[in-house]
């Protein structure tokens, strides 16, 4: 989990008077502002539609979690991201998932 100053919840996001940018990839949908606190807060939505399983979906966020953590040490900008999951992912695809985000992460800044 990230600590709750890395965090942002999806209400929260969206009052952000920031216009947003959105990028895309075949696995995930990623939306930035920039934020009005001074460091970069994630909200990582994983939709039922992909899995009614609590777990599976539970596992995904994590595992998106733990890639981001690697980002966040990196970061200097300030901005609000919102990750949602397209498609839900297992533990042996990690690494070429992690890849993915971490293209598009890079891309933001």
């Amino acid at each position: 989990m990230l600590p709750a100053s890395r965090r942002v919840t999806y209400q929260e996001f969206r009052k952000n008077p920031s216009r947003f940018f959105k990028l895309s990839s075949q696995s995930f949908d990623i939306w930035y502002k920039k934020s009005s606190v001074g460091n970069c807060r994630f909200v990582i939505i994983t939709p039922k539609k992909l899995s009614k399983s609590s777990v599976r979906r539970h596992l995904a966020k994590r595992l998106i979690t733990e890639s981001l953590r690697r980002v966040v040490l990196q970061t200097k900008e300030a901005k609000d991201i919102m990750v949602k999951l397209k498609i839900l992912f297992s533990k042996k695809d990690q690494d070429k998932f992690s890849q993915e985000l971490q293209h598009l992460l890079t891309q933001i800044h």
